[in-house]
């Protein structure tokens, strides 16, 4: 059986040590042009390409891949790139992202995950974006660590479908704006996004919030409330503080979910359920299903996938680009120039 091969197309230096690698060959270029010649006459396994290059850069590289191998896993190294690259990158059919300065070590175990991928599972379609204007939007996330990079491939990943999402992470890690992006990077784009907050109200208030009611005195003039699923349509639901929501509605909810249907209060009336869940919390909900204070069928629904926020305090690294942020930000608001 033959060595798998991987093509690399980056003229770091540090990568130079791969080339002692036993588990698989090695082909290195410096730029993106040469970097396409020799993946046609070598046919790689595995690419792995910088995203910023001088003339054709890591998403060219992507896109000229795919092109001639659709199921090619690539594996980008970033260097501080924007969410809406990386986004971009993960749309064009990126595997995996790793930042630079290299960890080698991190590096072949990505190698070797990547070589051993299941071709018919290797390919990710994600709708294409515009980002325009996104530098200077409010949902922007902020943090070139490895854990946030994680998530920017997630969400990347998830921008082409309209799977329910759970957000987990202590209050203020970013939940509201991980859930915002979601929304923003995929098919749900410009559609409604309902914010449902589930410690907020007594629990006859929620349910007429999330379902809806028929109100009025006079059977003949009953004025409809609509639904939140009504509401947002085929956009999404953001349920903050999931693990407050009663246990009776959330029998409720996990109909909805499993029915693609919701039944308004009091008059039992059926409508179709077409948007998307993402909910959030800062509480640990395996804990509560076992306390038997949460439904283990309603969190099987809403965790088609899981993003795990950790805090600040575990991703240090972030800091100064978040300092940097917000004094940008603070500056154009204030029309200061404050360093």
């Amino acid at each position: 059986m033959r060595k798998k091969r991987v093509l690399v197309v980056d003229d770091d230096a540090s990568l130079r040590v791969l080339q002692g690698e036993k588990q698989f060959e090695i082909d290195i270029v410096a730029d993106g042009h040469d970097g396409l010649g020799a993946f046609a006459r070598n046919r790689p396994d595995l690419v792995i390409t910088s995203l910023k290059m001088r003339e054709l850069d890591g998403s060219g590289i992507l896109e000229n891949v795919k092109k001639a191998n659709p199921q090619m896993p690539i594996i980008v190294l970033t260097a501080g790139e924007e969410l809406k690259d990386i986004i971009g990158a993960m749309r064009l059919g990126a595997h995996a992202f790793i930042e630079k300065p290299l960890n080698i070590p991190q590096l072949k175990l990505r190698i070797a995950e990547a070589l051993q991928l299941n071709n018919t599972s290797a390919a990710i379609e994600i709708d294409k974006l515009d980002h325009s204007g996104d530098e200077e939007g409010s949902h922007v996330i902020v943090g070139n660590s490895i854990a946030m990079i994680e998530i920017f491939e997630k969400i990347g990943r998830l921008s082409s479908s309209k799977v329910n999402v759970l957000i987990q992470g202590e209050s203020g890690t970013g939940k509201h704006l991980i859930a915002r992006v979601i929304h923003d990077s995929g098919p749900t784009r410009g559609l409604p996004f309902i914010v449902i907050d589930s410690s907020a109200w007594p629990e006859t208030i929620l349910e007429r919030y999330l379902f809806g009611r028929l109100e009025g005195a006079n059977p003949d003039a009953k004025i409809e409330m609509k639904g939140t699923p009504h509401l947002a349509n085929e956009g999404t639901i953001f349920l903050v503080h999931i693990s407050e929501l009663p246990l009776r509605l959330q029998g409720k909810l996990l109909r909805s979910l499993e029915e693609r249907e919701f039944e308004r209060t009091d008059d039992g009336v059926i409508f179709p359920m077409k948007a998307r869940i993402i909910a959030a919390t800062h509480k640990d909900l395996d804990y509560l299903v076992r306390c038997g204070k949460f439904r283990h069928d309603l969190l099987y629904r809403i965790s088609g996938v899981t993003i795990n926020i950790p805090p600040l305090r575990e991703r240090k690294e972030d800091i100064p680009e978040l300092a940097a942020h917000f004094i940008k930000r603070t500056n154009r608001e204030l029309h200061k120039g404050v360093k």
